[in-house]
């Protein structure tokens, strides 16, 4: 590789054969939510206009970069992580990659050379999308398995601002995103071919990232994928019935997978203490829960 490092029994070596250790730092959690419209969290998830959105500028505006970069190897540092997200490439539909932001990041890879700092591209995922409590995935996913995010909040189905965010996790919206991602054709048939659209989709979407700065030589490498879940993959009955606490531990107790897969297909459910999901009755699935159906015909 023309930036000299190999690797070897598990060290990153350099161009003179010597185990070394890098000094980094991520660059940076801004770059998860998009400068316009405006995407900082506290200001909400919009429903529409997802198409048209603007990471560039994440993590700063190019005529401000170099001072940032500049700071950070000051400090002795010599590694960016530096993050781009699925959503930042393809957030206008499908194989519609944002030319200008491509162009933007590799600026900022290039200028980060001209500072000594080598840059490993961190595809970001956090949860799945910033329509389900986290960041990564653009919008258009959820048309093509036939979720309706406009019903999320009002059926309980995801936390946006939710101070145990990963419990996100256990909800249907992201439990049904990453079991399609990574197992769709064996464990939902009826929506099989959704596995291999959303893979291609996503490494389509990287590939154009490293195809933008394939000739800059302080590109170390690339991350597969941020914090990914496994969905209902490899869950069993009693894991599925049970409810999960990660961080946050006040308030009633969370609900489990089972629960939330009820309450997605139009279900209220009640409990003993007064706690009600969805109280609503409101589906989150356009033409009703395909879980439901994959189980009836097993």
């Amino acid at each position: 590789m023309a930036h000299g490092f190999t690797t070897d029994r598990g060290w990153l070596v350099d161009g003179r054969g010597r185990p070394t250790l890098l000094r980094g730092i991520n660059l940076s959690g801004s770059s998860k939510v998009p400068v316009a419209p405006p995407g900082a969290t506290h200001l909400g998830v919009p429903l529409e206009g997802w198409a048209d959105v603007s990471f560039v500028g994440r993590p700063a505006p190019l005529d401000e970069i170099d001072d940032h970069l500049e700071r950070i190897a000051g400090w002795g540092l010599n590694c960016l992580r530096l993050l781009t997200t699925w959503e930042a490439i393809e957030h206008a539909g499908p194989g519609e990659y944002d030319e200008a932001y491509l162009d933007y990041y590799a600026e900022v890879v290039r200028r980060a050379a001209r500072h000594g700092l080598w840059v490993f591209v961190d595809p970001h995922h956090d949860v799945w999308s910033r329509w389900t409590g986290g960041d990564g995935a653009p919008f258009w996913c959820f048309d093509l398995v036939g979720l309706a995010p406009e019903h999320f909040v009002e059926a309980g189905a995801v936390g946006l601002d939710a101070q145990d965010w990963s419990e996100n996790y256990q909800r249907v919206p992201v439990a049904t995103m990453w079991t399609l991602f990574y197992g769709g054709d064996t464990f939902c048939p009826e929506l099989a071919g959704v596995q291999q659209e959303l893979q291609d989709r996503y490494i389509g979407a990287v590939a154009a990232v490293a195809e933008r700065i394939a000739h800059l030589d302080n590109v170390l490498g690339y991350d597969t994928l941020n914090e990914p879940g496994n969905g209902y993959i490899g869950r069993s009955a009693r894991n599925l019935a049970t409810a999960r606490r990660f961080f946050d531990q006040d308030g009633p107790a969370p609900w489990s997978p089972l629960e939330h897969l009820a309450a997605g297909d139009g279900v209220t459910v009640r409990r003993e203490d007064g706690e009600v999901l969805n109280p609503n009755g409101r589906s989150i699935w356009r033409h009703g829960c395909p879980w439901q159906r994959a189980c009836g015909s097993s």
